[in-house]
């Protein structure tokens, strides 16, 4: 056995090992910030309210309520994610207040989602080129988000995805080879759609690859003959097919009803989450601006179909490496059926979010992802053509070798320029900045309070600047719930109602729809701030109302700025300044 032999039988047989060493080391030099960090502002008040109000529920309760509350929702809520609700209070419940262990599983989800690309894409390529294709299609910025914060649903939905991917790719390997999928597989494969589809509404479209499945194991039982990977009858699990049908169908089903109850939202609404009309003229309107906008899918998919077109075509060409193709017409209609769906998964999301993309934040999950998808799948049948066209495979050889150096120089260039990973590493670094400085002001806050009875019933103002603090408001909240700060909260606007516009949102641009929707947004949420000050409510206690107690006890009101100092909104004879709030 000579050296090249030993040195692919020791990769062969050490492949899964390797590849998680390689992930997780990899993820614990970029997240390693992580581990450090502590509980963030936005997302993560959602486990704050759970902490302070369902701590003591069992699992079992938990799962019981979840269900009441997910019935009572059923058409009333714009925003359907079942299963990123529960996910979401059975980690909270597993890990309470130990910040360490939720930045552990982000951690982890991040090994999960880089090894099975890997793992998968190293199946139709070398073990280095899979490398450079996880690494390209893991270094996009909205990776950032998924795994420095805690809160976001997109982390709950990534992971599920690559459960599902190994599942859906060795599902299709026992088809292919004509033996049964086992029932663990099947078990699996229902639990991480209902995962990845109840996570995030605009992955519905997942149903259409559960539903593709459903109908390849039906015609696998009724057509043995004409179907090409027939099952051998001795292998065939009668009784496990059958659970695998109710599994799938099961999963259909769920898609059908989380679609509904949002159409019947949307309808009593309409307008989604983010105050964007829901009109059909409107979503087209956006679809057509933003169609163009991930180049490399639709390049890919014009080029696809180009080469169905040539494929299919009746006559001689002048060039001989045009003749070829037609004996790739099985591989060419795979490429077109690949990219046509990746412009569809595209065109998709504008359903749920009418805006301009690619926002770089982690709405661009998964839709980027067909970026990395399209480029692959180009990437096997230029080599299937190459081995076609080139019996010697020297052409083959030095494709494989000028696509690996581009992708190397490309990422390395990205890095130089403070992007890709160094941009991930900055932001978990920034993560473990902003949210120690947060709870180092809520633990000083609640240390100032709790000193005596007079400081823990003096009121606490919120000052806000910015319409956008409305959810850190919120936030405040219930941090001071679950840290029992028991200080009446009321919120100081400091801002112009009227002047919103000066204030941007993501994916917006002046003049088009995304933008008037986002104004509209704003004024909203301002109007709710000024309501919290003027009347109270989402646990704040009027202005008015705050003072009046003060003067009673004849007590000074604490002042904290939200995000930016007092700024002379109130004097200090109307309260004590104690310091910034930010997020």
């Amino acid at each position: 056995m000579n050296f090249h032999s030993e040195q692919k039988h020791f990769f062969s047989k050490y492949k899964i090992l390797i590849m998680v060493v390689v992930t997780t080391l990899f993820t614990l030099l970029v997240l390693h910030p992580n581990i450090k960090a502590k509980w963030g502002a936005i997302d993560d008040h959602e486990s704050m309210l759970f902490l302070a109000t369902k701590a003591e529920l069992t699992s079992t309760q938990i799962i019981s309520e979840w269900g009441k509350e997910e019935i009572k929702k059923f058409g009333n809520s714009k925003r359907v994610r079942p299963f990123y609700y529960l996910l979401r209070e059975l980690e909270t419940h597993l890990w309470q207040f130990n910040v360490e262990g939720w930045y552990l599983t982000r951690i982890f989800f991040c090994v999960l989602v880089m090894f099975t690309i890997w793992y998968i894409f190293s199946n139709y390529v070398g073990l280095f080129t899979a490398l450079l294709f996880t690494l390209l299609t893991t270094n996009e910025r909205f990776w950032a988000d998924l795994w420095t914060r805690l809160g976001p649903s997109e982390s709950y939905a990534a992971a599920g995805l690559a459960v599902w991917s190994l599942v859906f790719y060795k599902i299709l390997l026992r088809l292919k080879t004509g033996t049964a999928p086992a029932l663990w597989m099947y078990l699996i494969f229902f639990l991480s759609s209902l995962v990845v589809i109840g996570a995030k509404e605009n992955m519905v479209f997942m149903a259409g690859f559960v539903f593709f499945l459903e109908i390849k194991l039906i015609l696998s039982n009724l057509n043995n003959n004409k179907f090409e990977h027939k099952f051998e009858p001795k292998v065939v699990n009668k009784a496990v097919n059958k659970i695998g049908h109710i599994l799938n169908i099961s999963v259909l089903i769920f898609t059908a009803m989380m679609m509904l109850s949002i159409i019947l939202a949307m309808g009593k609404y309409q307008a989604d989450i983010y105050g964007t009309s829901v009109e059909t003229a409107s979503r087209l309107n956006s679809l057509i601006r933003g169609f163009f906008r991930l180049k490399i899918v639709h390049i890919s998919f014009y080029l696809s179909t180009i080469l169905f077109i040539l494929s299919h075509a009746h006559f001689n060409f002048r060039y001989n490496f045009l003749n070829k193709l037609s004996s790739l017409t099985k591989e060419i209609r795979l490429l077109w059926y690949a990219e046509f769906v990746m412009v569809a998964i595209y065109a998709f999301q504008f359903a749920f979010y009418n805006r301009n993309w690619p926002p770089s934040m982690r709405y661009d999950f998964p839709i980027q992802l067909t970026i990395f998808l399209s480029l692959f799948f180009f990437y096997l049948f230029i080599l299937k053509f190459l081995s076609q066209y080139d019996s010697s495979r020297k052409y083959k050889r030095n494709f494989i070798l000028i696509f690996n150096l581009g992708i190397i120089i490309y990422l390395l260039a990205r890095n130089l320029m403070g992007l890709s990973y160094v941009d991930i590493h900055k932001n978990a670094v920034r993560n473990q900045q902003r949210t120690n400085t947060l709870m180092e002001k809520i633990m000083e806050i609640k240390n100032l309070t709790s000193l005596n009875s007079e400081n823990s019933l003096k009121p606490i103002i919120l000052i806000s600047h910015n319409p956008w603090n409305a959810e850190f408001l919120i936030s405040i909240t219930r941090f001071f719930k679950a840290y029992k700060i028991t200080n009446p909260l009321s919120v100081s606007v400091a801002f112009n109602k009227n002047k919103n516009k000066n204030y941007g949102f993501w994916g917006s641009n002046n003049n088009d729809e995304s933008d008037k929707s986002s104004n509209s947004l704003i004024e909203k949420i301002a109007e709710d701030i000024f309501s919290w000050s003027l009347k109270g409510g989402e646990g704040f206690i009027a202005l008015e109302e705050s003072f009046q107690r003060a003067k009673n006890k004849n007590i000074l009101p604490y002042c904290v700025g939200i995000g930016k100092k007092n700024e002379g909104k109130h004097s200090s004879s109307e309260c004590q300044d104690i310091g910034v709030l930010k997020w």
